[in-house]
């Protein structure tokens, strides 16, 4: 009987984590990636600036605090710093007693966008919470504890341990023998989504007219692609520490299709030439550095969103081609459409005289602060 109510435990213990582990995890990972696109951040700024915020109500924020309690190491606590200092979230200052440590001091400028986020969250769990009685309330507690210890060990342990040998570099896409070279079939697809994950530096992005979905060469490091139907997912090699050193690369799109581009956790140098593609939509988030972007003719209106901040990036829609910008944040320093418009503060909004007839056009919606932005045709 002992070994029957044994067996019955493990496995109520199982469905239970099962059931909560994954479907918890996954709509609170899916909330603050929400959370992140609102503030135009990356997830892993959004975190690290929600726990700076935590922990400056008891305690000094420093980078190397951030650095122990994420488990990111000090080169990534810089770029993170360096993106949410562009931003506008923080100021990093010398500590009054110790002139070697870096302290991190929260900007109110941005608060305000925190308390439309977060309150309607707030009440609504404040809401749920008093469905419990104290009881109730103290053992859920206790298990919340436990589950973010057993978290925190499992996160320790993937950024200790080294990846599986054997492990693939991502499902569909093919490998040269050089393994510098990869490349994936178009087949039968008809549309195409380049995801560009962690950040990117250094990268090229043009057009090829082959039989290939993509194509994309690395000097010394392949990057990490992965290919599901016409979603092209990469992962450039780079540690925060190298960021801006990275190995350049060069990537090509399919011009036989049209493309969505999604790129994720900001750009440094990116010179991206789009003209001879069909592009459905462009989205940076994370902000952007050094780049350029040079755009094709539009099919109907074509949404250009930069999230993030903004320093040197030149925005290069075609000859003739209708287009609104709408910047939130301020710039330093706005050129558009040969206009010398310098410092802009707040809300600005500028469209060609023919924007609201136009059937193709471009729409450029950009957040977060800029300085040095430049959208002129060409």
């Amino acid at each position: 009987m002992s070994e029957t109510n044994d067996s019955r435990a493990a496995r109520e213990a199982a469905a239970l984590g099962e059931e909560l582990g994954r479907e918890l995890g996954a709509r609170t990972v899916l909330f603050h990636q929400a959370v992140a696109d609102r503030l135009g951040i990356s997830i892993t700024d959004h975190k690290c600036l929600d726990i700076a915020q935590r922990a400056s109500r008891t305690q000094t924020v420093t980078a190397g605090l951030l650095a122990e309690q994420t488990g990111l190491t000090t080169g990534a606590i810089t770029g993170v710093l360096d993106r949410l200092e562009k931003a506008g979230f923080i100021r990093r200052e010398k500590h009054p007693s110790d002139r070697r440590q870096v302290v991190v001091r929260l900007l109110d400028d941005r608060a305000g966008e925190f308390d439309e986020i977060f309150t309607p969250m707030q009440k609504a769990w404040e809401k749920y919470c008093r469905e419990f009685d104290h009881d109730q309330l103290a053992l859920i507690r206790q298990f919340v504890g436990g589950a973010s210890r057993v978290l925190q060990e499992q996160t320790e342990r993937l950024r200790r341990e080294p990846p599986a040998a054997g492990a693939r570099a991502g499902a569909g896409a093919s490998v040269s023998a050089d393994a510098s070279v990869s490349s994936a079939p178009l087949g039968r697809i008809d549309e195409g989504l380049l995801e560009l994950a962690r950040g990117v530096a250094n990268l090229s992005i043009g057009a090829c007219d082959d039989d290939l979905l993509f194509r994309a060469h690395f000097e010394r490091h392949p990057a990490k692609i992965s290919v599901d139907g016409g979603r092209v997912t990469l992962t450039q090699k780079h540690g925060f520490m190298s960021f801006v050193t990275a190995d350049p690369g060069d990537l090509r799109l399919s011009e036989r299709i049209p493309w969505t581009v999604r790129v994720k956790g900001g750009a440094h140098k990116l010179d991206a030439d789009l003209r001879r593609l069909h592009l459905a939509a462009f989205e940076l988030v994370g902000g952007a550095s050094e780049s350029s972007v040079r755009l094709p003719e539009p099919s109907g209106t074509v949404s250009v969103r930069i999230l993030g901040g903004i320093s040197k990036l030149r925005l290069t829609p075609p000859a003739d081609v209708p287009f609104r910008v709408v910047t939130k944040g301020g710039c330093s320093e706005l050129v558009v459409d040969r206009l010398q418009l310098g410092a802009v503060g707040g809300v600005m909004r500028w469209e060609s005289p023919d924007f609201a007839t136009a059937s193709d056009r471009y729409d450029f919606d950009i957040r977060g602060g800029a300085s040095e932005l430049t959208i002129v045709s060409g």
